[in-house]
């Protein structure tokens, strides 16, 4: 109800306009980082450890082969310019 009431009275506009650009990009760049650590976390290619906070998972683990084959098919696929590659 709270954000129906922001988007409906405009209130929510002038809030978002009165956050800097950069202040937007940093928050951006930092949820873009943390869904891909999990999703990184997730296939096994990173892995916590004791002495660090994340470390290089099983490299010949199934999950991870199939991981890294992922990312690097959605790497060529965009750079080959295909809608919706992303």
């Amino acid at each position: 109800i709270f954000f129906a009431i922001l988007s409906v009275s405009g209130l929510g506009e002038i809030i978002m306009n009165g956050i800097r650009y950069e202040m937007k990009m940093g928050v951006w760049g930092g949820i873009g980082f943390f869904i891909s650590l999990v999703g990184l976390e997730s296939c096994g290619i990173m892995s916590k450890k004791d002495c660090t906070v994340v470390s290089l998972g099983e490299v010949r683990d199934g999950a991870v082969v199939v991981g890294i084959f992922a990312i690097m098919m959605r790497v060529i696929v965009y750079g080959l310019k295909v809608p919706g590659a992303i």
